[in-house]
């Protein structure tokens, strides 16, 4: 699921915000992806860690808890597939 590679179900979701005690909703806040300055990250190592932080291993040990928790169900797709060929009946002699 960290990778982009899985879809996780709601159940999955659920588990991960129970751990981080926020809703499914906050796990889809949008993040601020500008560039950091040298002087912000000085800044920021000396305040040290905050309640606000999440230890990264914690968070990637609560999604392996809720991946393996969920129930896997084979989903497929068409997308890619070879059409599938089609059955030809033998004709019955009469």
């Amino acid at each position: 699921m960290e990778q982009g590679l899985g879809s996780p179900s709601f159940e999955s979701l659920a588990k991960i915000a129970a751990v981080f005690g926020c809703s499914v909703a906050d796990l889809f806040e949008p993040v601020d992806m500008r560039p950091v300055s040298d002087e912000e990250i000085r800044r920021r190592m000396a305040e040290g860690i905050s309640d606000d932080d999440i230890d990264a291993n914690f968070l990637l040990n609560a999604i392996d808890e809720a991946n393996q928790a969920a129930t896997y169900v084979t989903r497929y797709s068409p997308r890619g597939r070879k059409p599938a060929m089609a059955h030809h009946r033998k004709k019955r002699r009469s």
